[in-house]
């Protein structure tokens, strides 16, 4: 049998904690779904995109994962950073 002490439930309720702390941070500097559709249907109409690997010309960035980001915009003001 396997037995759990106390202390494992309070380190594994702790961890979880901070999981859920870490989970929140990075939840918050993505954008929503909606914003990312946007942002990238603007990027694949450009002409600065390199559509074999969806990156920009002028940022370099990748931007199927440049988009997700909400506190980032276009180099070029295609679209700009995510509402609060």
């Amino acid at each position: 049998a396997l037995l759990i002490s106390a202390d494992t439930i309070t380190c594994n309720n702790n961890k979880l904690i901070d999981d859920i702390k870490q989970l929140n941070t990075i939840m918050a500097i993505l954008a929503s779904k909606e914003t990312f559709n946007k942002r990238f249907k603007e990027c694949r109409k450009c002409e600065h995109l390199f559509k074999p690997t969806n990156s920009c010309k002028k940022c370099g960035c990748f931007m199927h994962l440049k988009c997700r980001l909400a506190n980032v915009e276009c180099p070029i003001k295609k679209w700009g950073k995510e509402d609060a």
